[in-house]
């Protein structure tokens, strides 16, 4: 064989000098990036936990850098992740050929995931640095991800009562058929003389019942969390999860899971996300401040404008972020110049509101002097009152007396009593997003939208293969969520440093820093 023109081959050739593994991976492999970032980042709280004592720990420095990689690579699970660092060079190169096993890997993902938003923001900062985060045009979303719970355990108070009962029913013949057992042997054998052990079938009888006890036990603490929102009042939370209590029914492309949505901002620049957090409401309307002041302060920008500062951030939103309370919020904020539609305003641009357009609110006439509307047809809708809509703002009503024996009755009202109009203190700041929104600037600002912050949560959920948590409970959900928003950060970092062609290191040390080039 000797006469092939091959090159020289043997993989079983004894090497002189061993390798450096870092040989094996070309120098534009996207493993150098998670090495090179974890790197700058402040890992002193978890070098504090390690003990001084006992075998020594695997570095913390290394596992966090496992992780991130598997993140990035749609490896999610520790034994997967394990397995890799023997066989993905990759793996190996970033544990240094070392090889945790799989309860090492998974024991300290889950013991240090609450960390994560941490080293979140100081990702954040880098990349800030580094010239990334415009800080013109941020969008904000909200997108379902799948608890770690299934939808079987999901209970609502009225199954919980059932199932309770039925538990205790089943706790009791068992105990009951335990107790007939002995009542047989002690006749049998004596009661002060040993018989044989109990028969198999009783002995798992025992067991399952410790087991329903324990699911019982379970149970009644879901009971007592529902009547407690009950109490509260809180309509969005009609279901509880026993596997994770924190998780809600979400929506999610037609189907109910029990999940979590997950919020995210996104700067425009470059699609660097520079606020995340996740919630177990069933819509975002709440969250358009927390997610905003959490911009704020991540990237360290003045609440309000100073006399050294021209900052006037733009920030869009879909119309599941409006609400009155929200637009008088952005109004009160100077260096921020929100677009955010109403529902209403939103389908009208969209053409779903059809024939029964003409009978939007905003055709009605108000006349100051009588208090009371005109309708279309010129029939007038008095006032009648006022209503605290859903324990959060009062609003005015108006009723028209005269709908039954208009000729648009069952289009514009189909009430008997006649059409009504809400009118709530926030009426002038709706009015005036949709005078903003329909300028030609306004037009220009919002299209920016969908592209800004849609494609992100595209990467996560399909190139990153991000679509279920493996953590429960709320804090350590927001870790997770946290850290797979650094892996889509990361990836950003990798690609704007692969156009100027130089390291991390070598572009933060750039000052001014060297833009990137068009094109």
């Amino acid at each position: 064989m000797s006469h092939l023109n091959v090159r020289p081959y043997n993989n079983h050739e004894i090497l002189l000098f061993p390798p450096c593994i870092d040989d094996y991976l070309e120098d534009e492999h996207p493993v150098r990036m998670i090495d090179e970032v974890v790197e700058t980042l402040n890992l002193t709280p978890l070098y504090e936990e390690i003990s001084n004592v006992g075998n020594p720990s695997y570095h913390p420095k290394m596992l966090v850098k496992l992780i991130f990689y598997a993140y990035a690579n749609k490896t999610f699970s520790s034994r997967k992740i394990a397995e890799k660092t023997k066989t993905d060079v990759a793996f190996i190169y970033l544990s240094g050929m070392q090889k945790p096993d799989f309860r090492t890997i998974s024991d300290f993902r889950k013991n240090n995931i609450e960390f994560l938003n941490t080293l979140f923001v100081e990702v954040v900062k880098i990349c800030q640095r580094l010239g990334m985060i415009g800080i013109e045009h941020m969008s904000c979303d909200g997108s379902v991800f799948k608890a770690n719970a299934s939808n079987d355990k999901s209970y609502t108070l009225k199954k919980i009562t059932q199932e309770e009962e039925e538990i205790q029913q089943q706790i009791k013949e068992l105990f009951s058929k335990a107790e007939r057992t002995d009542h047989e042997e002690d006749e049998k054998y004596g009661l002060n003389n040993s018989g044989c052990e109990l028969p198999d079938d009783i002995n798992t009888k025992q067991k399952r019942a410790k087991k329903l006890q324990d699911i019982l036990s379970k149970l009644q603490s879901a009971k007592e969390k529902l009547r407690t929102l009950d109490e509260n009042k809180d309509t969005t939370k009609k279901k509880i999860n026993l596997t994770d209590n924190d998780a809600q029914i979400q929506k999610d492309r037609g189907k109910k899971i029990p999940g979590y949505r997950g919020q995210i901002m996104v700067d425009a620049k470059e699609q660097v996300i520079v606020a995340c957090d996740i919630t177990s409401e069933q819509s975002d309307v709440n969250q358009a401040i927390p997610i905003t002041e959490q911009t704020l302060k991540n990237l360290q920008i003045k609440k309000e404008n100073s006399v050294d500062t021209n900052t006037k951030i733009k920030i869009s939103a879909d119309s599941g972020y409006s609400s009155g309370n929200n637009l008088k919020y952005f109004e009160n904020k100077h260096n921020i110049d929100a677009y955010i539609p109403d529902k209403e305003y939103q389908a009208q641009q969209r053409g779903k509101q059809g024939h029964r357009s003409q009978f939007n609110k905003e055709f009605f006439e108000y006349i100051s002097e009588k208090n009371c509307f005109i309708c279309p047809e010129g029939n007038k809708v008095t006032y009648i009152g006022q209503k605290l809509k859903r324990k959060k703002y009062i609003v005015s009503i108006y009723r028209c007396n005269d709908c039954i024996n208009c000729k648009h009755f069952g289009i514009c009202t189909t009430c008997p009593q006649g059409r009504s109009i809400y009118v709530s203190g926030y009426e002038q700041s709706i009015s005036n997003m949709r005078e903003k929104l329909s300028s030609c600037e306004g037009k220009k600002v919002y299209s920016r939208r969908q592209v800004i912050v849609e494609p992100v949560f595209g990467n996560i959920k399909h190139n990153l293969g991000f679509r279920e948590f493996l953590v429960r409970n709320k804090e350590k959900v927001r870790g997770e969520f946290a850290l797979i928003s650094i892996v889509h950060n990361i990836v950003k970092i990798s690609g704007y440093l692969r156009k100027l062609g130089v390291s991390l290191n070598e572009a933060l040390t750039i000052s001014p820093f060297i833009p990137v080039p068009s094109g």
